[in-house]
């Protein structure tokens, strides 16, 4: 498996030598453990609660949804725009009333996600995920974008 890992990380222009790629993952892995502390969640319930947002939750303020060209690698491949957080891709979500736009990222989403169970009465992940609605996941996204609550 990291043979194959570094095949792709050359493949994509990174020239380190094999040890350092030894170190470089334990870096990458030490980087988001930290990030997202606690929060265990399959790529499918990613895409569950972004279908969510964007069939309801969001729709009030966000008048517009692009991918972001680039975001992802050329293999990786989408059907809807839901999926494209979950393969580490970036949307971007555009303001209903001005011309102010956001990039939602997964390390954004998951930051939001990790908001949304501190504030909430969410004993874990699961339970947020089982009991979610498109009030949750607004409150979500918003966290995810701004931090705070600036709608709604």
């Amino acid at each position: 498996m990291e043979d194959q890992a570094i095949e792709i990380l050359r493949k994509h222009g990174c020239l380190y030598m094999k040890d350092d790629y030894k170190e470089l993952f334990k870096d990458l892995e030490l980087y988001y453990r930290g990030a997202t502390p606690n929060i265990d969640l399959t790529s499918e319930q990613i895409n569950d609660l972004m279908v969510t947002a964007l069939e309801g939750g969001i729709n009030y303020w966000c008048g517009g949804i692009c991918f972001k060209d680039g975001s992802l690698l050329p293999e990786q491949e989408y059907n809807y725009l839901s999926e494209v957080i979950s393969l580490g891709g970036t949307l971007i979500l555009e303001d209903l009333e001005s011309d102010d736009t956001w990039e939602l990222t997964k390390e954004k989403f998951l930051k939001g996600l990790e908001k949304t169970l501190e504030l909430g009465n969410y004993n874990s992940v699961q339970e947020l995920f089982d009991n979610h609605d498109a009030e949750t996941v607004d409150v979500l996204i918003q966290y995810a974008l701004f931090d705070e609550i600036v709608f709604g």
